[in-house]
This record gives C-alpha cells, sequence and structure tokens, in this order.
C-alpha cells in the first residue's frame, strides 16, 4: 500500500545524478585500504533537481533495490578475497620451493606441504561457493544466502590464507 507523499518528499528511489549537474558536488573522497577499483566518496546535493528520467529501479523501490545491488557486490567481495588468497597460495607455493632450511627446500616439511594443501583445499571451497552464488544470479534465481555465505567464507579464508602465508615467507 502506497504512502502519500507531503509537498516536497523526495520518493525512495535510486537515482542517476550527472557529476555536472548543478547543486552536486563531491564533498571528500574516501581512501580505502587496497581495494581502489571502485572509489568513495561523501557526497552533497544542495537543490540539486533531478528529472524523472533518471529513475533507476522501481519509484519507491530503493531500498529493496540497493539490497539488491547490495547482494551482487558480496558475491563481488567473494570474488575478489580469493583473487588475493590464490596470490598469497601462490606466492607460498613458490617461496616454499626456494626457501632452504636445514639444508632443504621447506617445501619438503610434512608440515609446510599440509598447510600449503589446506590453504588450496579453502580456496577451493571458497570459489565453489561463490560460483554458485553466481550461477544463481545468472538463472534468475534467489541468491541472497548463497551470496552471503560466498563473502563469509572468502574472506574468512583469504585471511586464514594470507596470515599462513606470511607464516611461510618468515614474518610470523
Amino acid at each position: 500500500m502506497k504512502q502519500a507523499m507531503r509537498e516536497g518528499e523526495i520518493p525512495p528511489a535510486l537515482l542517476l545524478v550527472e557529476t555536472d549537474r548543478p547543486g552536486f558536488r563531491v564533498e571528500t573522497s574516501l581512501s580505502k585500504l587496497g581495494v581502489r577499483a571502485s572509489e568513495m566518496a561523501a557526497l552533497a546535493f544542495e537543490d540539486c533537481r533531478i528529472p524523472n528520467g533518471n529513475l533507476i529501479g522501481r519509484d519507491n523501490g530503493g531500498f529493496l533495490d540497493s539490497l539488491a545491488t547490495l547482494t551482487l557486490g558480496r558475491i563481488a567481495s567473494a570474488a575478489f578475497a580469493i583473487g588475493v588468497a590464490r596470490a598469497a597460495y601462490e606466492a607460498t607455493v613458490l617461496h616454499a620451493g626456494q626457501r632452504v632450511q636445514f639444508g632443504q627446500p621447506i617445501a619438503s616439511f610434512q608440515a609446510v606441504r599440509l598447510g600449503i594443501a589446506d590453504m588450496a583445499v579453502q580456496i577451493e571451497a571458497a570459489r565453489l561457493l561463490c560460483h554458485r552464488a553466481a550461477i544463481a544470479v545468472d538463472r534468475g534465481l534467489p541468491h541472497g544466502r548463497e551470496a552471503s555465505m560466498a563473502k563469509l567464507f572468502a574472506t574468512e579464508t583469504c585471511t586464514r590464507v594470507v596470515e599462513r602465508a606470511l607464516h611461510y615467507h618468515g614474518a610470523g
């Protein structure tokens, strides 16, 4: 049931605002650690008029449309974390074959081999969760639960893999 809008009230919707539109400005660009592929900034709107044609999604559906976007973002976050974990894993495999302790490469030690194998298993499990969520999106199936699971598992895997990689590289 739609509620009546008061005069001057803005309906909850997603709108596209051109950066050169009068009344719009970027107040502060926010610095992020590591993830620089997407920018974040504080935005200011002062008497900024936006035409109806700039509506994205459904009128009065901004909140739910935002949640859908965030759900897709969870899958992207999972994929990013998997990429970081995989890079740490690959660097560790290379390093373990080259770093010598007690006259032999550390890759010859069973504990190191088991740790590297665990890294590979965790990365593969995270990758499969991420693929499952992405496939659900592609097929138009519900995917909120899958996206959340993929992000949670992939980011935790990334942390564990990078911590172990640092340990094997001699920083722990």
